[in-house]
């Protein structure tokens, strides 16, 4: 799910030393330095929610064996973004029986019959969907459920392990209570330390931003359990093993970000897609004017600092190297093999994509792009992010400002990002 990310070159400009001219310098140096690849390898994940059949070969399942559970009041947590709303009024009663069974991690069977059409898997999809959507802080919401059904009756139940297994005290759900209390705990403590500082920050763009970077700069991206997805562990996949354990992949990422946003009160959902037919996922957010598409995982630069190329992009953008699963069509008939989506607008905004935000882009007269140099100066950082919106080549381009900079600072080198068109100036 972590794409082959961006090839860049890293240019060292020996700017005002020896002799020659700045163009003679950095066609030296394009001659002399080779391609650095930032990378990590095309990766798999499963990031699609299952509901496996069981037909129970017997007259009835024993009464020991079944909790009735009710259909309750549901809090959408995630405002404008709750899948929950998507929902038909029986699919919101599955939702929240589903729900209070994962809080409580239930292993008895409950009768759903009541609040299912058919047999009962569509609904059982869908609402199990739903909740992978809208409730990043349980971790332990176990991607696969199953439905059962007697033979020669109508009744259907859900289940949370395998019938018959009566000894199972952990079911799909991979750990016992006890554990989950423990890992919960864990949990908590440290969204609430990453929020204190969060909650520093002025405006929603930029408590986006610090938990973007926060992410970006303390998870590491877990490429052996990407590859082997398998026999890895299950929590890179999910919030706990990316702000406790400190690794994930894609989805961990993704889930990590949309649960600090939403403790800071910033609509946030995930998206199921792909990056060249590989399984991905990423976030949608609201942080202020409108809905965004952002990537934290890509923004995860192996070899650099953290970058800024995925953060807050238009539809139309983030469809350069990213597909959407489908989207989500009430009424319509769902297998355990389909992924979709409940939300996957058509995001226009660009006022508070990174490099429009801050100005950190350069123009021909590079006023902004030295602007933003300044800044990050002044917070003690030896370099800036920039994106480059001339007419002219990274390399033109980044020459260009180093003859505006020259008053300010002496720029050493930069990392281009040559597909997106980002440079990284260092002084």
């Amino acid at each position: 799910m972590k794409k082959l990310t961006a090839i860049f070159l890293s240019i060292l400009l020996l700017l005002l030393c020896g002799c020659g001219s700045i163009g003679e310098k950095i066609n030296k140096t394009y001659n002399d330095i080779n391609s650095i690849v930032s990378g990590v390898s095309d990766v798999v994940s499963d990031v699609v929610s299952g509901v496996v059949a069981q037909t129970v070969d017997t007259d009835s399942i024993e009464v020991y064996d079944i909790v009735i559970i009710k259909p309750s009041a549901v809090a959408v947590q995630n405002g404008e973004l709750a899948a929950y709303k998507k929902l038909t009024l029986n699919q919101k009663k599955l939702y929240s029986i589903i729900l209070s069974a994962v809080e409580n991690m239930e292993l008895r069977n409950i009768n759903i019959t009541d609040y299912v059409s058919g047999d009962g898997f569509s609904d059982s999809i869908i609402a199990h969907r739903a909740i992978m959507c809208d409730r990043p802080d349980i971790f332990w919401m176990p991607k696969t459920i199953s439905i059962l059904s007697v033979k020669g009756k109508k009744t259907k139940y859900l289940a949370f392990r395998n019938y018959g297994d009566k000894n199972d005290q952990k079911g799909y759900y991979g750990i016992t209570k006890e554990q989950k209390d423990t890992m919960l705990s864990q949990l908590n403590s440290a969204v609430d330390r990453i929020l204190l500082d969060a909650a520093m920050c002025g405006d929603d763009f930029d408590r986006e931003l610090y938990l973007h970077d926060y992410i970006c700069e303390n998870v590491t991206y877990d490429q052996a359990a990407a590859d082997d997805m398998e026999n890895a562990d299950r929590n890179v996949s999910n919030a706990y093993g990316a702000l406790v354990e400190g690794k994930a992949i894609c989805e961990g990422y993704s889930r990590a970000f949309q649960l600090l946003c939403m403790n800071c009160g910033i609509p946030c959902s995930v998206i199921y897609g792909e990056h060249d037919n590989v399984s991905h996922m990423w976030n949608i957010v609201n942080a202020g004017d409108g809905l965004y598409y952002l990537d934290s995982t890509f923004d995860d630069s192996a070899e650099s600092s953290t970058l800024h190329i995925y953060f807050n992009l238009t539809k139309s953008e983030i469809l350069k190297d990213h597909k959407f699963d489908a989207d989500f069509v009430s009424g319509k008939t769902y297998s355990s093999d389909d992924s979709f989506n409940f939300y996957s607008p058509d995001c226009k905004n660009t006022a508070l994509n990174f490099y429009e935000k801050k100005g950190a882009y350069i123009d021909e007269d590079c006023s902004l792009a030295i602007n933003e140099i300044r800044t990050q100066m002044q917070n003690g950082k030896n370099s800036a992010e920039l994106k480059n919106r001339t007419n002219l080549s990274s390399k033109k381009a980044f020459s260009l400002l180093s003859r505006k900079a020259i008053t300010t600072v002496i720029l050493k080198y930069c990392y281009r990002f040559d597909d997106e068109d980002i440079i990284i100036a260092v002084w």
